[in-house]
């Protein structure tokens, strides 16, 4: 992630998906009483929103995608595969704490694939009470399908230590000690090389340390 501007994030698919397969990110919290916080409106003068990714081909597990906003507050966003808008608008993520969850499915009833949050030792909280807390979304567990990294800095990036079968990725992904931090932007995506390949075995180089 780069919470610096323009916002920029990146994903790997754990699974293979079919041509048009959608997925939601949005920074909005998940409130203790199961729904989003605020995700239209914000909190004060900062929104929430949504940025929707549509695959525009078959994809298979290991693909990594970055998305990533053409410049700051332009609330038009790219993909390095595929499509990404704003369906929601207000998507910013704040270097001073956020979230970033991945769901499929509308805002009111999701269908949580991943969740993260990042940035001032926050965690995840009892309740979404701003714009920078969520509890853990219904159906993820932190630590299996959830992480909360405690780094100060607005940008952090996976470590890419560990690449291997989806099970092997997924566990690397939601270890904290395997995330590094910047007060400057990140080159997001795997070093010029290697790649996510879901059928090789784990590779436990560390690349970016």
């Amino acid at each position: 992630i780069n919470a610096n501007n323009p916002d920029q994030f990146s994903f790997v698919l754990l699974t293979d998906i079919l041509e048009d397969t959608e997925i939601n990110f949005t920074d909005g919290g998940w409130t203790a009483a199961g729904a989003f916080r605020n995700l239209n409106t914000g909190n004060g003068n900062i929104a929430e929103g949504v940025v929707t990714w549509t695959a525009s081909s078959d994809l298979p597990c290991g693909t990594e995608v970055t998305i990533a906003e053409t410049a700051a507050g332009s609330n038009v966003y790219t993909a390095t595969s595929g499509t990404a808008s704003e369906t929601i608008g207000g998507f910013a993520l704040a270097g001073n704490g956020d979230q970033l969850i991945a769901f499929q499915g509308t805002t009111l009833s999701p269908s949580f694939i991943f969740a993260l949050h990042f940035a001032n030792g926050l965690g995840w909280a009892a309740d979404a009470i701003d714009t920078t807390t969520s509890t853990v979304p219904e159906g993820l567990t932190n630590g299996v399908n959830a992480i909360a990294i405690p780094l100060d800095a607005n940008n952090i990036i996976y470590n890419y230590t560990t690449l291997g079968d989806s099970s092997a990725i997924l566990t690397a992904l939601v270890d904290p000690a395997k995330w590094i931090d910047s007060s400057s932007r990140l080159v997001l995506g795997l070093p010029s090389g290697l790649a996510f390949d879901c059928d090789t075995a784990i590779n436990t180089t560390t690349l970016n340390a």
